[in-house]
């Protein structure tokens, strides 16, 4: 369409630069014409994209890549774009496989999606009360017979630890999971510890899972994006990459330990599982790689950061 009409204009110029050279001398004893002001041009545009600009004076994510490693090898390369505007996240994904799409209510992250290719999979909602978490839900909605949604809800303790709950709000649990209460122990924007305990159904005993963390104390990947510190809470699930904690997770360890309905211990604590991880940094304290090692001595990764 704006080929089409600065087609037109110019033909018009042309023929009126042309009229202009063939015309006769005019007539000193004619009456002069009255200029007429033109009208402005109309413009046509296209749709304007809105412009998604981080802040420069911070250290903001820009991508990350995982390398699964087998015999010296990748067998399988994954990672991150993001996409950040000002200092509040919009997107995380790779852009094919999946995609996390960030809404904030001013400065609050109150809602993450989750695409796996074009279609939604699970949507994130997040409540708060005097600007610390109060709940979440977590609504998968991918495949209609495997639906649920799941509800935490929080209770901040004058201990400084965080009570919650969990509950089935529709459909059924998956790989096993109930609902259950339990306590999160909070040292420095970092939880160092999950205990939490569900019944397990149509069975004489209850189960309490243990989560037990250890930090560095340098910067995160994604310490200077809005909100993030908040969602503290989901620094055990694949949302931004596991990065909501205050500092780099150097050790997890999984316990657990099973009590019989009584109240008496039917097996006692005991190790699951622990990964240790490797960090190298940069001149600001910032991660540029990280190398996961199992309990076994596997190593998993590396993951490699850019800012």
């Amino acid at each position: 369409m704006i080929n089409k009409i600065c087609t037109l204009l110019l033909a018009a110029f042309l023929f009126t630069s042309c009229s202009s050279d063939d015309a006769p001398a005019e007539d000193p004893t004619a009456t002069p014409e009255v200029p007429v002001t033109p009208t402005e041009p109309v413009v046509i545009t296209d749709p304007v994209t809105p412009v998604i600009t981080p802040n420069p004076s911070l250290t903001l994510p820009k991508s990350y890549r995982y390398d699964l490693m087998h015999n010296g090898s990748a067998v399988l390369v994954n990672g991150a774009t993001y996409k950040i505007n000002g200092d509040k996240l919009v997107e995380c994904g790779d852009g094919v496989a999946y995609q996390q799409k960030y809404t904030y209510t001013g400065d609050l992250i109150t809602k993450i999606e989750m695409w796996a290719n074009t279609t939604l999979a699970h949507i994130y909602e997040f409540t708060y009360e005097n600007n610390k978490p109060k709940s979440y839900t977590i609504e998968y909605v991918m495949f209609a017979e495997f639906a649920y949604k799941i509800q935490y809800t929080y209770t901040h303790n004058n201990d400084g630890t965080v009570s919650y709950e969990r509950k089935l709000l529709s459909g059924k649990y998956q790989n096993g999971d109930e609902d259950g209460k339990g306590t999160l122990t909070i040292v420095n924007g970092n939880i160092t510890r999950d205990d939490f305990v569900e019944t397990l159904t149509n069975a004489q005993h209850s189960k309490k899972e243990s989560l037990v963390y250890e930090y560095d104390t340098k910067n995160t990947f994604c310490k200077n994006i809005k909100g993030l510190n908040l969602l503290y809470f989901l620094q055990n699930t694949p949302l931004v990459g596991n990065q909501c904690s205050a500092n780099n997770m150097i050790s997890k360890s999984g316990l657990e330990e099973i009590y019989n309905l009584n109240g008496s211990i039917r097996t006692p604590s005991r190790v699951i599982y622990k990964t240790l991880f490797s960090y190298e940094y940069n001149a600001d304290n910032y991660p540029t790689k990280v190398t996961d090692v199992t309990g076994d001595n596997t190593t998993v990764g590396p993951t490699t950061f850019a800012y």
